[in-house]
C-alpha cells in the first residue's frame, strides 16, 4: 500500500527474509521475485515460494509469509531471473531445474566455490562471456546457533 504505481510510476520485486540466528527460524516472503532456494545439508531442497505480486501494482492483494527451520549446513540462495532466463545458443533457457541441480551438486563446496561454479556454468551455457540481463546471486549458510 505504501508504494502504489499510480503515485510513484514504478513497481519492484523483492525477497524478504528474517532470520533468528539463535534458533534458526526464518520467516520469508517474495513479491514477484524468484523464490529463494533452500538447499539442506543432506541434499534435499525446497523453493521458498510464499509471497504475493510485485510491489506497486496491487496494494489490496495480501502477501503470504512462510516460515522454515534452518539446520546447521543449510543454505539459502537468492537469485535474479537473469540466471534462470539465460539463453543457450539454441534458445533454451537455463531454467530453475538446471540451477537447482547445479547448486545441490555443489553443496559440499564452500559457498564461494558453489556460486562461482554456477556462474561459470552459466557463461559456458552459451559460450558468450557477457549476459543479456542482470545476473545476481547471493548465498548464505546457516552454521547453527552460536
Amino acid at each position: 500500500r505504501e508504494f502504489p504505481f499510480d503515485r510513484f510510476d514504478k513497481f519492484f520485486t523483492i525477497n524478504y527474509l528474517l532470520l533468528n540466528v539463535r534458533s534458526g527460524r526464518m520467516r520469508y516472503s517474495s513479491a514477484g521475485h524468484p523464490a529463494p532456494l533452500l538447499v539442506r545439508a543432506d541434499g534435499s531442497w525446497r523453493l521458498l515460494d510464499a509471497g504475493g505480486p510485485i510491489v506497486g501494482v496491487d496494494g489490496i492483494t495480501p502477501f503470504d509469509e512462510g516460515e522454515v527451520q534452518l539446520l546447521a549446513g543449510d543454505r539459502i540462495y537468492l537469485y535474479s531471473d537473469g540466471i534462470t532466463e539465460h539463453m543457450s545458443d539454441n534458445n533454451e533457457q537455463f531454467g530453475v531445474e538446471r540451477m537447482i541441480r547445479r547448486l545441490v551438486g555443489q553443496r559440499r563446496r564452500s559457498l564461494d566455490e558453489s556460486c562461482g561454479k554456477l556462474l561459470t556454468t552459466l557463461q559456458d551455457y552459451n559460450r558468450v562471456p557477457t549476459f543479456r540481463d542482470d545476473v545476481t546471486l547471493f548465498a548464505c549458510e546457516y552454521r547453527g546457533p552460536g
